[in-house]
């Protein structure tokens, strides 16, 4: 019972975490300079037509409540909006990439993962790292010889390669 109440209480948890995301970037993005303009603005042939579409959406996201419940319906239905650029669902513009995109990103995270492997190797190496029992220095490039018999892998041989 008592895991049952802690998957509980850590998924309320996130789901308020992602709550509040949400509702942080829906204000940052809204209040941001520059989200009610649009370079279509700057061409004479779209320039009226732009102008009314932003004096449209400004009155229609003049309320931070209203565009969030807009913004949570649309994806309760599986809309991201219509794109303003290229006017179209902008599910249209993001999942043809998204194969090559997830493709990257886990080879990424695979290579991080890989990469911090084997820097937590060498960290826990310490100064001397040990080599079919031999105990060669870490930046054996330093040394002027290289220990290959037992006297020279000494810790006085290593001391001496610094």
């Amino acid at each position: 019972m008592k895991s049952g109440a802690f998957l509980l209480k850590r998924l309320t948890r996130t789901f308020i975490v992602v709550f509040l995301v949400v509702i942080g970037s829906t204000a940052l993005i809204r209040f941001a300079p520059g989200y009610l303009s649009d370079a279509r603005e700057m061409d004479s042939r779209y320039g009226d037509a732009a102008r009314n579409e932003l004096s449209v959406e400004a009155a229609r996201s003049t309320s931070l409540r209203q565009m969030l419940s807009a913004e949570i319906s649309g994806w309760a239905r599986g809309s991201l909006g219509l794109s303003r650029q290229y006017d179209v669902p902008v599910l249209e513009l993001i999942l043809p990439g998204s194969p090559v995109t997830g493709g990257l990103v886990l080879r990424a995270i695979a290579f991080a993962w890989a990469l911090a492997f084997c820097a937590a190797l060498l960290s826990s190496a310490g100064r001397n790292v040990c080599c079919y029992g031999k105990r060669l220095p870490l930046f054996s490039l330093r040394c002027r010889q290289l220990p290959w018999r037992p006297s020279a892998c000494s810790p006085a041989a290593a001391v001496r390669c610094w």
